[in-house]
């Protein structure tokens, strides 16, 4: 026989009646802002740091009511379960409001607590309320910018755990190309020798450098205005309800969570989350340099600078058959592109900050969390099939900084700049290197040319330094 159809229930919220489907948990609010409008397509559901986050402090504060005698055993127990279920991963397709919703957050702070309400009440055979239980001390002004710092620390956490991925394959590339010769360009021009590791070894340097920063962010995501209620009073909330709140969600979470020491700046001010995107941009764009290091080093294969190769992921063409494009370092290119918008968008969401409540932490959730998402997602396939795979073409590149004219520094610096730039000019004039210029201008012999301008040695000033010395000292004590 088919399964028996339930009638819709009726709720009734501040602006009416609605009807709600029998068989789901969400309530009037949300099912209210959900057929409104879906403005970034994503739903709270589809947050799962966020969800989390927020289902902790419901969890939390349930307890820390409970246990200041102020909610029912039997209803805390219920919410807690409720809570419970969905850190676990449960009901996640209830939660149906679209996170760029308006009011600082309130229909996706009551989505929250509806279906925590109405799973309670199942759990506990009697009715929970959702903003008279669940919500019970709790503001969505408190509630919602706790969360987003929560969720900022897990997500900062795993960007952090991605770019490991990175520097250990720019590492290795580093180490691998330690003593590959090439030259470097400044202004896209030829430059002095350089090896290909003390160019990787840069990014990674800056990886490292950046990775801290996070690190250091994330800790300071877990300081949070939990207990500040409407504005940073706790108007609603019991004596001790703060404390015990802030305590229980700091044993759940086993993470080191924290009051803010001024609940009415945590309330007013998001300038943690603009230090935040800050910091994700300048990542961001670090990799996308490196990625154009890349596609530029990797050019060709015969008429660019074919220094390196990196993997073929795919076919580069629809109409030429056999070309390879640099697919995923563009791809982190264009995920600095998309990081960059997301930081303006959550700088203005600090600026347009009115009085006593920044009400636009939904634009941070959208801005700042996508810009995590796309890190969290790309690092570590960039770093594993276009980094870990590059492989210098040594020939090429030694060849190429051989036939550089800045090598003209080194006899500037023995002979004076106007020496330097007659040999420059030689060597120009007559399709030379600098050290048969040098030798051709009787500047230097072989021997001494074929030594102080051998493009390795001249990367490595342990070793270029005392020997330029010693030929200085030469030249002018033969003067």
């Amino acid at each position: 026989m088919p399964s028996e159809r339930r009638p819709p229930r009726t709720e009734h919220d501040v602006v009416g009646d609605i009807q709600i489907p029998a068989n789901v948990l969400y309530g009037a609010q949300a099912a209210r802002a959900a057929a409104l409008v879906q403005p970034s397509g994503r739903s709270l559901g589809e947050h799962e740091e966020l969800v989390t986050a927020i289902a902790e402090i419901k969890r939390a504060a349930a307890t820390a009511n409970r246990s200041l005698g102020i909610l029912d055993e039997d209803l805390a127990t219920g919410i807690v379960a409720a809570a419970d279920e969905v850190i676990a991963g449960e009901h996640r397709l209830e939660l149906i409001v679209d996170v760029m919703t308006g009011g600082g957050g309130t229909a996706l702070h009551m989505n929250m607590n509806e279906v925590l309400a109405q799973r309670a009440t199942e759990l506990a055979g009697q009715v929970v309320h959702p903003n008279t239980h669940v919500n019970m001390g709790q503001s969505t002004n408190d509630v919602v910018p706790s969360a987003v710092c929560l969720a900022s620390n897990a997500l900062l956490i795993q960007v952090c755990h991605a770019l490991d991925d990175l520097i250990d394959a720019t590492t290795a590339t580093a180490s691998a190309t330690r003593e590959v010769v090439k030259v470097s360009r400044t202004c896209l021009q030829d430059a002095v020798p350089m090896t290909l590791g003390q160019g990787f070894g840069a990014h990674k340097t800056a990886f490292e450098r950046l990775r801290g920063q996070l690190h250091q962010l994330a800790e300071e995501a877990l300081s949070i205005p939990l207990g500040a209620t409407a504005v940073g009073t706790g108007l609603g909330a019991v004596d001790g309800y703060q404390l015990a709140a802030i305590a229980e969600v700091r044993a759940n979470t086993g993470l080191d969570v924290r009051s803010d020491a001024d609940l009415f700046d945590g309330l007013a001010n998001t300038d943690l989350h603009v230090r935040i995107s800050a910091t994700l941009k300048a990542l961001a764009l670090t990799i996308a340099k490196q990625a154009k290091d890349i596609r530029l080093m990797s050019s060709g294969p015969r008429a660019g600078f074919s220094e390196i190769t990196i993997a073929a992921t795919q076919s580069g063409s629809s109409i030429m058959p056999g070309k390879v494009n640099p697919s995923l370092a563009e791809m982190m290119v264009m995920v600095g592109h998309r990081a960059a918008g997301n930081d303006l968008a959550t700088t203005m969401a600090m600026a347009d900050g009115e009085l006593d409540l920044n009400v636009w932490e939904p634009t941070v959730i959208v801005a700042l969390f996508e810009t995590c998402g796309l890190l969290i997602r790309t690092i570590p396939v960039y770093a594993r099939e276009c980094v870990a795979t590059i492989e210098a073409n040594a020939q090429a590149c030694a060849t190429m900084a051989a036939d550089s004219l800045a090598l003209a520094v080194v006899v500037s610096a023995m002979f004076g700049y106007d020496e330097g730039a007659r040999v420059a000019r030689h060597a120009a004039a007559h399709d030379l290197s600098i050290r048969d210029a040098t030798v051709a201008l009787g500047l230097l012999s072989p021997g001494d040319a074929d030594q102080l301008l051998d493009p390795l040695l001249l990367t490595d000033p342990a070793k270029s330094g005392p020997l330029l010395r010693r030929l200085i000292r030469q030249t002018r004590a033969a003067s």
